[in-house]
């Protein structure tokens, strides 16, 4: 497969699961608090993302040079 073809499914994907959670928010949103329901779909996402990297080897470890930025990134993403 063409790396053209294997980042435009990924974007696919992304798309779909940023699509999909105005649905799932709609379907269970009496049921959870907001935190929960962020907590959750992040739970979600990161066991499938795992799943695909053991499954196409995607994702490769990150450089000692990286890990600042990594870091900067998590904690970015962990306050939003």
């Amino acid at each position: 497969m063409k790396s053209h073809t294997k980042g435009t499914i990924f974007i696919l994907i992304s798309a779909i699961f940023y699509a999909s959670y105005g649905i799932w928010s709609r379907l269970m949103g009496h049921s959870f608090g907001e935190f929960t329901q962020a907590w959750t779909r992040g739970l979600f996402l990161l066991i499938v993302i795992i799943l695909a990297n053991l499954r196409f080897k995607v994702y490769k470890p990150f450089k000692k040079t990286d890990w600042p930025w990594v870091i900067i990134i998590a904690l970015a993403g962990g306050i939003n």
